[in-house]
């Protein structure tokens, strides 16, 4: 009973790419607070702020709010990657990818980051959907918070066309436009 339970442990963290969960931990990754008062916000509040940013949002584009159900409704608040099946993971990651898409023109915007805090902190988008994430602040690369965004994200998981960037994560310093 025990290897067959240490079986499906191992068969579930190797679906799941052997990622970590960071429910509670005291440093946390996060666009808005410093990693270690990230820690000391409880989920509710994330999730207030994430939604106060998502209604901004939509006051800017309207098409946004077919998002809320998914990602900003009560019900995502209990939705939990690492005990959901890899078809219910990707429809979400798809969900997720095509947020960041249409938000990238507004990702300069405090709403955007305050929504953008929600999902890294429920569905850890600076984990699992890192590429996006990064081509969504792509265009603003010269920025400081283009910075914050390869902080957070963990590059040694990210593809290797994202390698280049680990000279920002060390230095702190974003990419020029030269």
């Amino acid at each position: 009973m025990v290897s067959s339970l240490a079986a499906q442990l191992s068969q579930r963290n190797q679906q799941k790419g052997n990622f970590t969960s960071n429910l509670g931990q005291k440093n946390r990754a996060s666009l808005l607070f410093d990693t270690v008062k990230a820690g000391d916000v409880d989920k509710d509040s994330i999730f207030a702020i994430g939604s106060n940013g998502f209604l901004e949002l939509i006051q800017k584009d309207l098409t946004l709010s077919t998002f809320k159900e998914a990602l900003f409704s009560e019900r995502s608040k209990s939705w939990e990657r690492m005990h959901e099946t890899a078809d219910e993971s990707k429809k979400l990651d798809t969900v997720i990818n095509n947020f960041l898409m249409r938000v990238s023109p507004l990702a300069m915007q405090q709403c955007t980051l305050k929504a953008l805090e929600w999902l890294i902190r429920q569905f850890r988008i600076n984990e699992f959907n890192s590429s996006e994430l990064i081509e969504c602040f792509l265009p603003y690369h010269d920025t400081p918070i283009f910075v914050k965004i390869v902080l957070i994200v963990d590059l040694n998981r990210a593809p290797e066309r994202w390698k280049f960037l680990r000279s920002i994560q060390s230095n702190g310093i974003p990419l020029t436009r030269t």
